[in-house]
């Protein structure tokens, strides 16, 4: 039983890590304004920011 937990212990980091590096990443081809709104954030608050941003309606491929 405890090494069950292990496993799923180690496989949520392993997720966590994974999620916190591809949000960075795309951090990266952010728009400025954005990526200054997120600079010096500890990662919960990153998150947090990020989950509660709202997409507005795209009318083309280059709408921002």
């Amino acid at each position: 039983m405890i090494r069950q937990l292990k496993v799923a212990y180690d496989t949520a980091v392993k997720a966590h890590a994974t999620a916190m590096v591809t949000l960075k990443a795309m951090l990266v081809h952010a728009p400025a304004s954005l990526r200054a709104a997120m600079a010096g954030k500890t990662q919960i608050t990153l998150a947090r920011h990020c989950a509660a941003l709202t997409t507005e309606l795209l009318d083309s491929p280059t709408a921002r």
